[in-house]
């Protein structure tokens, strides 16, 4: 029989086109990168287990389309996220100045009980970073947001962040669903079927080394 799920969590991934927002998720949800993945169409989807405080928790991680031409279809799946990462590219300017757009999106189509990130991706390339340390740490104190670094290529940063996300989250008893137990049974059988697609359940587990 499945595990009783204590928590179910929607987390979206924001940002422009091509700052490595897929790469993030698929470095968190099966460890791995590829250089030659596609831009997310529309939206995508993906979960992860994670156990933190003996509570098992189950990450709904929305991969979001950053082409303008998604922008409007993207905005109708804000609803009920109770977490965002804000993404951007620190070798191109342009995507850190585009931020303030996104945030200002989920602002008017979500509630006010969310927890939101900035992350500065693709720390690995050399000699071509256009967006500082410094610069990074200012937007996050003028929005009010912790700020982060990642390389999904290496894989540097990925598991902080998501481990920063699920500590607060549990944290606060206004975000999130606690689960019925005929909820947490109906939602590990549909996880049970989802997985058996995937052919190994273990790559979407994880277990949360967060401080308590």
């Amino acid at each position: 029989m499945a595990d009783k799920l204590d928590y179910v969590y929607k987390v979206l991934i924001l940002g422009d086109a091509t700052v490595g927002k897929t790469s993030i998720l698929l470095r968190y949800i099966d460890n791995k990168f590829e250089t030659d993945s596609l831009s997310t169409l529309g939206v995508d989807v993906k979960y992860k287990y994670v156990t933190l405080n003996n509570k098992k928790i189950r990450m709904n991680i929305w991969d979001t389309a950053g082409q303008d031409r998604f922008k409007t279809i993207a905005k109708n799946y804000y609803k009920g996220a109770n977490a965002v990462i804000f993404v951007f590219d620190v070798n191109h300017k342009n995507t850190i100045e585009k931020i303030k757009f996104w945030i200002n999106s989920v602002k008017d189509n979500s509630s006010k009980d969310i927890i939101e990130i900035i992350v500065g991706n693709k720390i690995d390339i050399e000699g071509k970073r256009e967006v500082t340390k410094e610069q990074m740490k200012s937007l996050g104190q003028n929005v009010g947001m912790e700020t982060f670094e990642t390389s999904a290529k290496t894989g540097e940063g990925i598991n902080e962040i998501f481990n920063y996300l699920v500590t607060n989250l549990i944290k606060n008893p206004n975000i999130g669903r606690v689960l019925t137990d005929d909820e947490s049974s109906l939602r590990n059988s549909i996880t049970i079927l989802t997985n058996n697609n995937f052919n190994n359940k273990n790559n979407h587990v994880h277990k949360c080394n967060c401080k308590k």
